[in-house]
């Protein structure tokens, strides 16, 4: 994991005195692209090796990161599944773009960040208790019913 977060920053940092050498005005901004989005393949190498890190990591089971966790995905599907969601939630409630050039970016950024995850956290929560569980209760005892148990 390392290796690939060590690789990805490394090519930010050469583009940008690439380009400087090249006098080409630019920002370490601009260099940014290449591994910000998830189809990048600096991205993608990060991720994989961050994936495989976690993967073989012996921890304790917690009760509560298992709770997050099976949470997790529909975090990704309430707040990132369409153009609009994303449009409304960043853009129109949380109003990111009016922060670009505040002192307060980093914690309007920390905090709304924290906020949406937790509340779609408690979205899916509440889905998987009051609409996955009683379905799937109800599968199990027509499953129970023709079986004849």
């Amino acid at each position: 994991m390392a290796t690939s977060l060590i690789t990805a920053m490394a090519s930010i940092l050469l583009l940008f005195y690439f380009f400087k050498y090249r006098g080409i005005n630019t920002s370490i901004w601009d260099t940014y692209y290449f591994v910000s989005n998830s189809n990048k393949i600096m991205a993608l190498l990060c991720s994989v090796s961050m994936f495989l890190f976690f993967k073989d990591l012996k921890m304790k089971n917690n009760r509560w990161i298992n709770k997050i966790a099976t949470a997790t995905f529909g975090v990704l599907l309430i707040h990132g599944n369409s153009d609009a969601m994303r449009e409304w939630l960043w853009g129109d409630v949380l109003k990111n773009a009016s922060f670009y050039n505040s002192s307060y970016m980093w914690l309007h950024a920390l905090l709304s960040v924290l906020l949406v995850y937790l509340v779609c956290v408690v979205i899916d929560l509440l889905r998987i208790r009051f609409v996955e569980k009683p379905i799937f209760k109800a599968f199990d005892s027509r499953k129970s019913l023709s079986l004849g148990e």
